[in-house]
């Protein structure tokens, strides 16, 4: 009894054709897909350069101002502080100044 080979031939024939073929897809297909990620990363830098570039420096001046206004609240408000601590430390002297020199009633 022989076996007929003619089919399972051929097949494995199709399959190494289309081997063939998905190595030469491949080695035209690399050589594209870098152009197009050297395109894309252009393409990225110069949006980068033209829309978050100035973002960030706005944004940094912004918290520039930001700092500042704080740094200035904080000193107003230790000077306001020391203010209202002179005040009520001279209310207090005046209080037992009074208190010193009221007369006693018994």
């Amino acid at each position: 009894m022989s076996l007929d080979l003619t089919t399972p031939n051929a097949l494995v024939g199709i399959i190494a054709i289309i081997g063939g073929l998905e190595a030469v897809a491949l080695v035209t297909a690399a050589p594209a897909g870098v152009l197009v990620y050297r395109q894309f990363k252009r393409l990225l830098e110069r949006l980068e350069n033209r829309l978050a570039s100035p973002t960030v420096l706005s944004l940094d001046a912004v918290l520039k101002d930001i700092k500042e206004v704080a740094s200035t609240a904080k000193e107003e408000t230790a000077r306001l502080d020391q203010f209202l601590r002179t005040c009520l430390d001279v209310r207090a002297s005046k209080r037992r100044r009074v208190a010193e020199a009221a007369p006693t009633l018994h």
